[in-house]
């Protein structure tokens, strides 16, 4: 009788083990599964936009370009990502930068500029609604406008020029009007536009003041229009004709060969990306 009743106490331990067990091992696997599926723009949201894997931007640059994508983040809804490298081993800039957004923790909307240092490559990724919003025109004149500060080493500042662009072209899509094959953004160039009006006021005000003295003379002009005039009768004479090819100026004109818009392709994750890559 009392080996029973100790057979029958180990054997209600040890149900009540498995019964802990299961129960903490179905609440360990609702809490990894909860983890795993929250959106992850519940993380971006913390302001991590800012990636300076190669360490090219200083602590005051990141915090700017933080702000600047928070703030483009509140007006538009889209995530615009900074990454930076020194890595030479990358072989696929545009897709490692795809690749890099899919599993940043970023929503659905947004935008990644890359630049590396090392191996001069730039390259920007697009995802959403950032594939309308950035065209296959509307990537390479950004890569065109930030280019150059990359090449003197100011990371911070191209960073800072593609964040002012981004927004632009957000809002620009946003209003049905995206960036794109004829419609990119107008250069503000005052200082060439106050010059051509005081060029085309200089000529104005030369042509009324000699317009006077010109018409003066008008008529000895008119008087000795043809070469025979010249010419003392019977002192020339036309033996031969030929024709003689001077010069020749050719201009080309561009022709589009599509609609514009942007190409897609799909990254190692499977996700549709959008974007273009150059060198600086």
């Amino acid at each position: 009788m009392v080996y029973t009743l100790k057979g029958g106490m180990r054997t209600m331990k040890k149900e009540r083990f498995i019964k802990t067990f299961a129960r903490t091992y179905a609440i360990a696997l609702i809490l990894t599964l909860a983890f795993t599926f929250i959106p992850f723009d519940v993380f971006a949201s913390s302001g991590s936009y800012v990636n300076d894997d190669g360490d090219l931007l200083s602590s005051s640059e990141e915090s700017s370009l933080n702000s600047a994508s928070s703030r483009i983040k509140s007006e538009t809804g889209m995530d615009v990502v900074f990454l930076t490298s020194k890595d030479d081993t990358i072989a696929d800039p545009q897709g490692y930068a795809d690749t890099f957004y899919d599993n940043g923790g970023y929503g659905e909307d947004g935008v990644l500029l890359y630049i590396n240092s090392n191996t001069h490559d730039i390259a920007i990724s697009s995802a959403g609604y950032g594939i309308t919003a950035f065209t296959d025109a509307g990537c390479k004149y950004i890569i065109d406008k930030v280019s150059p500060a990359c090449s003197e080493g100011s990371f911070g500042k191209a960073c800072s020029q593609f964040a002012d662009l981004s927004s632009d072209f957000i809002k620009a899509a946003k209003a049905g009007k995206p960036y794109d094959k004829g419609h990119l953004p107008k250069g503000k160039l005052p200082a060439v536009r106050d010059l051509l009006i005081a060029l085309i006021g200089g000529f104005g005000f030369s042509f009324l003041k000699t317009s006077g003295a010109k018409n003066a003379t008008t008529n000895v002009v008119h008087e000795a229009t043809k070469a025979s005039y010249y010419l003392a009768e019977g002192s020339f004479n036309l033996t031969g004709l030929s024709d003689q090819f001077v010069s020749s100026e050719i201009k080309q004109k561009a022709s589009s060969s599509g609609g514009g818009g942007s190409t897609t392709h799909t990254s190692s994750s499977g996700k549709t990306h959008g974007g273009a890559s150059g060198k600086f």
